[in-house]
């Protein structure tokens, strides 16, 4: 459950690029004045085939910051409303950023996502690297806060209780999942895993684990899983960025590929190097048949 909040007057048509890729739990306000109500055809047309929501929302006041208050106001009343999901202001004002912050704040028990960005593209394109790893873990810094608040929390209410709390043991919990993710455990447990039983390809110990050693600052393992493959046919066949960039728009269309490019392409050198050959197939010639050469012609 996405919702984006469109100022038009700021961003203009090119503010909406990536709304086609939009799906049915998806909302879009779309805020437009007498300044700004033209969208371009491809926008409209991208608008149309869209399965989102679009609601368009007329700013009738004239005056300075008029959009951004409507835009700002709605901001947190959906947020109110829906108590989760994620949360965009298109525009490239700086000054949504400190109202978002505020939102992001107090209303940090309903675990949403907030942010700025100048399009929509871009703000998907950050919610995928932000995306929560596999297993249902979260991102660092979400990690973090959350265990803050947990460790708040717990310290408050063992004060008055002086029991254990269910946050102190949730938080107990996440310690031991942080240990198993050691690299000193997983060694172990490869060790102790059957020697004749080979990984998965596209897996982070199988041939495509260069991918996810790369790319795992950015995407979950999860994500990373259903785009290696295809990742790793590009890498193999792209000479260059402007190939990469070209083979990625074929084989996912124009939003989800424009997205998955700018993840890569910064790392399109180093996979290139990263990248393990296949080994050569030897082939044997058959063994000659002694008694062939000894048959006589009668």
């Amino acid at each position: 459950m996405r919702f984006f909040f469109i100022d038009l007057e700021n961003v203009r048509s090119e503010g909406l690029e990536g709304v086609s890729s939009l799906g049915d739990t998806d909302t879009v306000f779309i805020y437009y004045s007498e300044n700004a109500m033209n969208l371009s055809i491809p926008t409209l047309e991208n608008l149309n085939n869209s399965r989102s929501s679009k609601k368009f929302i007329k700013t009738n006041y004239i005056g300075k910051n008029a959009m951004d208050f409507q835009i700002v106001s709605l901001f947190g009343a959906m947020i109110e409303r829906n108590k989760g999901g994620s949360y965009y202001i298109i525009s490239q004002d700086n000054g949504f950023r400190s109202a978002v912050s505020f939102c992001e704040s107090y209303f940090e028990d309903y675990r949403i996502r907030c942010g700025v960005y100048p399009t929509i593209i871009s703000a998907i394109t950050a919610e995928m690297k932000s995306a929560p790893k596999a297993g249902g873990e979260e991102t660092q810094d979400s990690a973090k806060k959350k265990r803050r608040r947990r460790k708040k929390n717990q310290t408050a209410k063992e004060e008055n209780t002086g029991v254990q709390t269910e946050e102190a043991k949730e938080v107990t919990e996440e310690a031991a999942d942080t240990v198993k993710e050691n690299a000193a455990v997983r060694g172990k447990e490869a060790q102790e895993a059957p020697k004749n039983q080979k990984p998965p390809a596209n897996s982070p110990e199988g041939r495509l684990g260069y991918i996810y050693t790369i790319l795992k600052e950015f995407l979950s393992e999860k994500t990373i899983g259903l785009y290696a493959e295809a990742i790793d046919e590009a890498i193999a066949k792209c000479k260059n960025r402007n190939e990469l960039h070209d083979f990625y728009h074929s084989r996912f269309g124009d939003d989800e590929g424009e997205a998955l490019y700018k993840i890569t392409q910064g790392d399109f050198e180093k996979m290139k190097q990263a990248r393990p050959s296949k080994p050569s197939r030897t082939h044997r010639r058959p063994k000659k048949n002694p008694s062939a050469n000894n048959q006589t012609v009668s």
